[in-house]
């Protein structure tokens, strides 16, 4: 979730769906939540980068994934703090796939937002 307070609500689902399959649920480790905020001058910045390098708006998303953030936003809560990464299919799966000419332009991307950042 990317809330803690919907967390064991989700995980009290996963064990009842578990259960009505005759399966066995267990709870490994946990990522705490990394809330989206609306107001982030480090967004915006990476936006303004990234129109001006491919002409267009980047793609924001608010989305639940186990990302690292949440673990760092926990023990710095005023963090402003975002996560990019290449195009990447099915992952944690069989067919988890990585677009190599996405990581070249992510790395581009990062190395101008950096240059940018310290003009």
């Amino acid at each position: 979730s990317n809330k803690d307070e919907l967390i064991p609500n989700m995980v009290d689902r996963i064990h009842m769906m578990a259960q009505m399959s005759n399966m066995i649920c267990n709870l490994g480790s946990e990522y705490p939540a990394w809330n989206y905020r609306p107001n982030s001058e480090l967004r915006q910045h990476l936006s303004t980068v990234y129109h001006e390098m491919y002409g267009k708006d980047a793609e924001v998303k608010a989305l639940h994934a186990g990302l690292e953030c949440g673990i760092f936003a926990k023990k710095v809560p005023d963090m402003d703090m975002i996560s990019i990464g290449p195009n990447m299919q099915s992952i944690h799966s069989p067919q988890e796939r990585l677009s190599i000419s996405s990581v070249q332009r992510v790395w581009e991307f990062l190395l101008k937002v950096l240059e940018r950042k310290s003009e």
